[in-house]
């Protein structure tokens, strides 16, 4: 069902730091090693919910792309030159009050950053598109394929 291909691709990226294992990492030094825990808690769950979201929306988009490729490149186009333009135009901001929103070693955190963290969301498109959409067959194989990811 899956190749040693999706099995490495798994590794390599799970292993590649990202925004949540540096914030895993501040949140067991400067709390403890239980709170640090609990907002890894966190990342899973939000890790299991984007991986859920990319895989039921790349199965919709795997079965209409023919119809919204072309606009897909578009409005991608848009977007690229709306990232491009925001960063030219962006100056150094002057540090503000450190005000904290929400408390960086929740659960809650965890998953919220999780859910808006931009490497695993490419990691589960390109992981549903490329290794488990075109060679799986049931529901419950697709589940497989997002506990297998997450």
């Amino acid at each position: 069902m899956f190749s040693i291909a999706f099995f490495s691709y798994i590794f390599l990226t799970a292993f590649t730091p990202g925004p949540n294992n540096f914030m895993a990492l501040a949140n067991a030094a400067k709390y403890s090693l239980k709170r640090g825990l609990i907002f890894c808690l966190g990342v899973f769950f939000g890790f299991l919910i984007d991986m859920t979201l990319c895989a039921v929306l790349t199965s919709v988009m795997y079965n209409s792309i023919p119809i919204i490729e072309p606009y897909m490149k578009i409005l991608g186009a848009l977007y690229m030159l709306f990232l491009a333009f925001t960063v030219y135009r962006d100056k150094p901001k002057v540090e503000k009050k450190n005000r904290q929103f929400l408390n960086p070693s929740s659960l809650f955190t965890g998953m919220v950053m999780q859910l808006v963290n931009v490497k695993v969301i490419i990691y589960g498109i390109t992981a549903m598109t490329s290794f488990v959409l075109p060679n799986v067959y049931s529901v419950f194989d697709i589940i497989v394929g997002i506990l297998l990811l997450a």
